[in-house]
């Protein structure tokens, strides 16, 4: 139960390079626990882990604990690896990848930009934190970028960068009474840019407040870029909704921009701004506006109907059950039935599209109106503050300012 504990390096301090490597069996430890790596050390040191990976291995630790990766410091490049079944299990910052991925130290430690690029995670991240406490993800559990001091001047241009790139996560994520977890990142704090480009992530997720489909929690970060990435989770399981969001789970005074992304319709979850899909339109290309199929991605793998990355192997053949489309059915079609989209325009809120009922309660679930609509309605708000927005059964949580 020592620290840095993993199946083939404990602590990395020096530059060093994994390419095909992989490890069988179980690992027991206290923090930074990984399957594969316990640590990767703060310092300047460069650190590349590729083609590697592990299979049905079951990870134990504390805090710092991930199916690759316990905890991986700035200089690193993780790519093309993968954490298939088996299960991670932790306190807090406990990731089906990596554990806790960044840098706390000094900026002049950053070298080089961080990537995690072209790899997955398909196992049971399970946290046993105590209540209020624990911080979980299906691919990353927390990702701290928020180093002080001055940049190192002969660095790399985004040296200080921590990117996530053509990546997705299948499995579960199980929070118990810890208050933290998404389907791709539980936490993210950090006052440096980082681009989450062109993943995905079909997890169920168990936890108590904040829960993201995509992220957790990022009211700490000054700058997350997420861009062509959807959120086709099976379920949210909480004693409370709030907090909740369909790509995002809490934002607070967080920094983040969304662009072309899509999520499944079937949650009670705040949208935050993505595209709506049905079951059906999930399974179109057509729904997918902005993205990239001619070398990014492809549609379909085998009895897996939906997108998948081009250049990533080992992606799901089976659809879930919660995306399942009974056969010789297609739910309904672009033209059949319109999901609406609504959105928050000054202190007015704006629903476009469809038909239906529209009610709107206060934050504590009190009904304060309710209409029906056609193609369009237009309300205005006379106070500011937090609402709950009902659209034919689903509900949407609103922050109006």
């Amino acid at each position: 139960t020592g620290q840095a504990v993993g199946g083939l390096v404990g602590r990395v301090e020096a530059w060093l390079e994994i390419d095909s490597c992989s490890f069988q069996g179980k690992i027991i430890g206290g923090a930074k626990t990984g399957g594969l790596v316990g640590q990767k050390y703060e310092g300047r040191a460069l650190f590349t882990m590729k083609h590697s990976y592990t299979v049905d291995v079951d990870v134990v630790g504390n805090e710092q604990t991930g199916g690759l990766g316990g905890d991986i410091g700035p200089n690193s490049l993780i790519e093309s690896c993968y954490a298939s079944g088996g299960t991670v299990t932790g306190a807090s910052s406990v990731g089906g990848l990596v554990g806790l991925w960044g840098s706390k130290a000094n900026v002049g430690n950053c070298v080089r930009p961080s990537q995690i690029m072209r790899c997955f995670a398909s196992n049971a991240v399970l946290g046993h934190g105590v209540l209020g406490y624990g911080t979980i993800g299906g691919l990353v559990g927390e990702m701290r970028i928020s180093s002080g001091g001055e940049a190192n001047p002969d660095a790399e241009e985004r040296a200080q960068a921590f990117d996530i790139v053509q990546c997705y996560s299948a499995g579960s994520v199980n929070n118990g009474d810890g208050h933290i977890a998404g389907g791709l990142i539980g936490q993210y704090v950090g006052n440096k840019e980082t681009l989450m480009e062109e993943c995905y992530s079909i997890v169920s997720i168990v936890s108590k407040p904040a829960i993201g489909g995509l992220v957790g929690d990022a009211n700490e970060c000054l700058g997350l870029h997420i861009k062509n990435c959807m959120a086709l989770n099976g379920s949210f399981t909480a004693d409370e909704l709030y907090d909740t969001g369909a790509i995002l789970g809490k934002q607070g005074n967080g920094m983040v921009t969304m662009t072309n992304c899509s999520v499944l319709d079937n949650l009670e979850a705040f949208a935050n701004g993505a595209t709506l899909l049905s079951k059906w339109q999930a399974t179109q290309q057509g729904s997918y506006t902005g993205w990239n199929f001619d070398k990014v991605w492809t549609f379909g793998n085998g009895g897996y109907k939906l997108p998948v990355l081009t250049e990533l192997a080992n992606q799901p053949t089976q659809v879930p059950e919660h995306l399942y489309v009974e056969s010789g059915t297609t739910g309904y079609s672009m033209t059949e039935a319109v999901i609406p989209r609504y959105y928050v325009k000054e202190r007015s809120i704006v629903v476009e599209g469809g038909s239906g009922i529209v009610t709107l309660y206060d934050a504590s679930g009190s009904k304060l109106c309710s209409a029906t609509y056609e193609g369009k309605l237009n309300w205005s708000i006379g106070e500011a503050g937090m609402y709950i927005l009902q659209i034919n059964g689903n509900a949407y949580k609103l922050l109006i300012r």
